[in-house]
C-alpha cells in the first residue's frame, strides 16, 4: 500500500507502485495507469479536465506511507474525518478482502478552494 501527498490531495491505494500522471492545472492531483480505462484521453485530468503530466516523485508528490500489505481503515484517520458509517463500511470493505485502487482526499485547508476551481 502507498500513501501520497500532492499540492491538493493526500491519496491511498493498495498497490505499491507510485502515481504516473499528475494534474498540471488546477487540482493538481496525482493517479496511477489504473485510474484510466481505453476509452479515457489520458492527457486529461478526470477531476477537473487539465492538462496531464507525467508524475514525478519529489516534483509533484512525495511518498508519505510505503508498506507490503493492504490499506487499513487506520491508515485513512490521520487525513480525514470519517463518520462512523465510513469507518463500516470502509471496514467491511478491507475486511471481505477487496483492494483499494486509489482513493483521494482533499485537504481540509483546500476544501473551499476545490469547490470553487474543480469540484
Amino acid at each position: 500500500m502507498i500513501i501520497v501527498d500532492s499540492p491538493f490531495h493526500v491519496s491511498f491505494s493498495s498497490e505499491r507502485e507510485l502515481p504516473s500522471k499528475a494534474c498540471t492545472g488546477k487540482c493538481k492531483k496525482i493517479w496511477w495507469e489504473s485510474d484510466y480505462d481505453e476509452t479515457d484521453d489520458k492527457g486529461v485530468c478526470l477531476q477537473c479536465g487539465s492538462s496531464l503530466g507525467c508524475a514525478v516523485k519529489g516534483v509533484h508528490f512525495k511518498i508519505v506511507y510505503q508498506a507490503n500489505r493492504n490499506l487499513r481503515v487506520k491508515d485513512f484517520k490521520p487525513y480525514k474525518k470519517m463518520s462512523n458509517e465510513e469507518i463500516e463500511y470502509m471496514r467491511d470493505m478491507i475486511e471481505r478482502g477487496v483492494k483499494v485502487k486509489h482513493i483521494s482526499v482533499v485537504k481540509s485547508k483546500f476544501i473551499e478552494k476545490a469547490k470553487r476551481e474543480w469540484c
